[in-house]
C-alpha cells in the first residue's frame, strides 16, 4: 500500500513537470531531434524555424523555450532580447543552445541557461526539469 502511494506521488510529481515547450531552430533535423526527445519525456512541443516565427508562437503560452543562437532572420540573441520585453515572458525560462558559442552572451542577453551542442538527451531533460522545478532558475 505504501509503495503504491509513493509510486502515485512520483507519477504525480512527474506529471507536474510536463510542460509546453517552444523549440526554435533553423535546422529541421534538430527540430526533429528536440521533438523526439521532448515528446518522449511527455512534454508538448511547439516548433519554430527562426526567431521571428518563435516570437509569433509565444502567444501560445510556452512554459519554457529552447532557442538556437545561430539562425538567419532573427538570431537567438535578438530573440531573447525581444522576448524579455513581451508581457508575460519576462521570466519565461529560456535555454540557449549552440555549438559555436560559450553562452556568455546569451545569458547576458537574457537567456536563463546555456546548452552546448552536441548534447545528450539526458542533459536536455535534466536541464528542463531543473528549470521547471525551480520556476526558471538563476542564469548560469
Amino acid at each position: 500500500m505504501i509503495l503504491g502511494l509513493l509510486s502515485a506521488r512520483a507519477q504525480r510529481k512527474d506529471r507536474d513537470l510536463m510542460a509546453k515547450i517552444l523549440v526554435i531552430d533553423d535546422d529541421p533535423k534538430m527540430l526533429e531531434l528536440y521533438t523526439e526527445i521532448l515528446t518522449g519525456a511527455g512534454h508538448q512541443v511547439l516548433i519554430a524555424e527562426n526567431g521571428t516565427q518563435g516570437l509569433a508562437r509565444t502567444d501560445r503560452g510556452p512554459e519554457l523555450i529552447v532557442v538556437d543562437l545561430m539562425m538567419p532572420n532573427l538570431n537567438g540573441y535578438d530573440f531573447v532580447k525581444q522576448l524579455r520585453s513581451i508581457d508575460g515572458h519576462a521570466a519565461t525560462p529560456v535555454i540557449a543552445a549552440s555549438g559555436l558559442s560559450t553562452g556568455e552572451w546569451a545569458v547576458r542577453a537574457g537567456a536563463t541557461r546555456f546548452l552546448s551542442k552536441p548534447f545528450r538527451a539526458a542533459q536536455l531533460i535534466a536541464l528542463i526539469n531543473e528549470l521547471l522545478v525551480s520556476g526558471g532558475g538563476a542564469a548560469a
